[in-house]
């Protein structure tokens, strides 16, 4: 995974020990996955508060193709397993990029109390 800085590579690895989240209820029957290696990660780096994956050109083409397929749905990432993010689709992603914050007050509280 060349390109990924130590600071980002910790962040990663923190939020993959965090307990996953659930997702609401109501969007559980219409949620999608899609499910990451870390060998389909080329590189992460961190960016004004959040984190950037930048995916490997299969795992890229897999990520286009399920987000221009799932318009409106939620979505649940998993990396090696473990919940990584929920996000609503809300347009093809052609990018190869996945942005994670931590913008959920659940995951900020969840993160402060592990830290303890």
């Amino acid at each position: 995974m060349a390109g990924i800085t130590r600071p980002a590579l910790r962040k990663l690895l923190w939020l993959l020990l965090l307990p996953p989240l659930a997702a609401p209820e109501a969007d559980r029957e219409d949620m999608v996955r899609f499910r990451l290696f870390k060998a389909d990660i080329d590189a992460v780096a961190e960016y004004d508060g959040a984190l950037w994956l930048q995916l490997s050109p299969s795992a890229a083409s897999r990520f286009r193709e399920l987000t221009r397929q799932a318009h409106g749905r939620m979505l649940e990432i998993e990396l090696d397993g473990q919940p990584l993010v929920h996000s609503r689709v809300q347009a093809t992603v052609t990018s190869g990029l996945i942005r994670i914050t931590q913008a959920s007050a659940e995951r900020r509280s969840r993160s402060r109390l592990q830290q303890r």
